[in-house]
Order: structure tokens, then C-alpha cells, then sequence
């Protein structure tokens, strides 16, 4: 999870073709493939097209699974020159397969996905302190992640970071307000059907969650999650993910690298 998915200048120049080939016997044969079409398709064609084409691939012996990444709360420095300021804030979230998934995808919306997040409207419309602000959280088959990003100028990196532990700190001990709840289900859900418009993301979508749980889900069963999740819910996701102490934040910036490290004794 904290690796450069690209690599880096030695380990890319390292590589030999006994590595690809390696690679590629573990990763991409069966049982590590899977098939998923999408679109205009006969099932039964399919079906056939696929043994007559794949059985020949012989499997290998398979991966052994590899253990849960173990997720460190630290704050680092990571310079640059000029006065932009880049920081993520992020904090170890619930995996594919967690039941409270769609609480956390709630969660992540109020705080800071669209214009009417809290956010946004508290840290960019009202007080006009950052380029850009938002939330997300993602899912993987062992572990997932919830982040808050922004962009300003390095002398308001303090401000903002202390009006994020602010709003973490309201929602925590203050619950949601009118009508948020149903605003980041209506967002979640158009964001989902309009994306699904593509035959391409369609089929992404399938492969994704087949892979990351082993089963897919149809649409209108996530629609019914999305909706069925309750204000409750997502507060206790709040309190079980969002603690000072497993906060992890990077900051891109031209800040001395012992004012980054007061971020540690954030309270919320």
C-alpha cells in the first residue's frame, strides 16, 4: 500500500526478463484470472469461447495471501519550493467486504465530496482558504482507506489542517445535520447510476468486486445499501475510523519539517 505503484529508477532498470515472465506465471494464469464481459453478449457463446480458448492455459500453484498491510500513524515532510502547499490526511478505512462499507462511503461524502460537503462550504465558500478540498475512501480485499486532501498556500496549511480537526471533532460529538444524510445518499447514488452509462465501467465494476470479494453484487442490490444505511451508522464509523492516533498525513510543501510534526498532537 505504500509503495509507488510505477517503482522507481533502480528497481524499474533492474528488472530482467526472467522477472517479467516470473511475474507474469504468478499474477496471470488461473487461478488468478477471471473473465468478465459485459454489453451485448450471449452467455452460452461465451461460455464455449472461453473453454475452448483458456482451458489450455495450465494454472499454476497460486499465491499465498499475503498478510494485511499494518497501517502507521506518523506525519511527514515531503519539500518543494514555491508557496502551494499539497496535504493528504489519511486514515485506515474498512476493507471490500466490510458490512459498513457504505457507512464509511457516507461518511466520506459528508465530509467532503461535492459542493455541499462540510468541507468544502466551511473551508473554501466561506472562509476561501484552500484551491481545492475533498474526501474519498477506498476499498480493497484486505484493508481499505478514507483520506482528506486539499491544496492551498503554505502559510494557511496550519489554519486549514485545525479547521478539518474542527469539523471531524463536530460531527463526532455533535451527529449529523438536516438533511445531510439524505443529500450524500442522493449524490452517492446519481454519481453511481450516471458512471454506469458506460458498458466499459460496467464491466470494471464487475471485475472489481468480483475480485475484491468474490461475489457482485447487482446494481439495484448497492442502490438498496446506499439508501438503507442509517444516521447512527455512520456516526459510529466516524468514531471508530477518524482518531488522532491513527492519523497518517503527507505534506508537499516548502514548511520546516518541525512545524509538519505539531500535526501530531491534533485532537478530535
Amino acid at each position: 500500500m505504500a509503495m509507488p505503484e510505477a517503482g522507481d529508477l533502480d528497481t524499474i532498470a533492474g528488472i530482467a526478463s526472467r522477472d517479467l515472465r516470473e511475474f507474469y506465471d504468478e499474477h496471470y494464469l488461473p487461478p488468478e484470472m477471471i473473465l468478465v464481459c459485459s454489453g451485448a453478449i450471449d452467455p452460452e457463446e461465451m461460455g464455449t469461447w472461453a473453454a475452448s480458448t483458456l482451458s489450455p492455459i495450465l494454472p499454476h500453484a497460486g499465491r499465498h495471501s499475503p498478510e494485511p498491510p499494518r497501517p502507521l500513524s506518523q506525519i511527514k515532510s515531503f519539500p518543494r519550493e514555491g508557496d502551494q502547499a499539497y496535504v493528504a490526511m489519511g486514515f485506515p478505512g474498512l476493507m471490500a467486504s466490510d458490512e459498513k462499507r457504505q457507512a464509511q462511503r457516507v461518511l466520506a461524502t459528508i465530509l467532503g465530496a461535492g459542493m455541499s460537503s462540510r468541507l468544502f462550504q466551511k473551508i473554501r465558500e466561506e472562509l476561501g482558504l484552500v484551491y481545492s478540498i475533498y474526501s474519498s475512501c477506498r476499498y480493497f480485499s484486505d484493508c481499505g482507506s478514507m483520506g482528506i486532501f486539499f491544496s492551498t498556500s503554505r502559510d494557511h496549511v496550519d489554519m486549514v489542517i485545525e479547521l478539518i480537526a474542527v469539523e471531524l471533532s463536530h460531527l463526532k460529538n455533535e451527529g449529523l445535520n438536516d438533511g445531510e444524510l439524505n443529500r450524500a445518499k442522493r449524490l452517492i447514488k446519481g454519481a453511481m447510476i450516471r458512471k454506469l452509462e458506460s458498458t466499459e465501467n460496467r464491466m470494471f465494476r464487475l471485475g472489481e468486486s468480483y475480485l475484491l470479494t468474490g461475489k457482485v453484487q447487482s446494481v439495484e442490490r448497492m442502490l438498496e445499501e446506499i439508501q438503507s444505511v442509517e444516521g447512527d451508522e455512520v456516526l459510529s464509523v466516524a468514531q471508530e475510523l477518524l482518531r488522532p492516533e491513527r492519523l497518517c498525513a503527507a505534506v508537499h510543501s516548502s514548511l520546516p519539517e518541525e512545524g509538519v510534526q505539531s500535526y501530531a498532537s491534533l485532537d478530535f
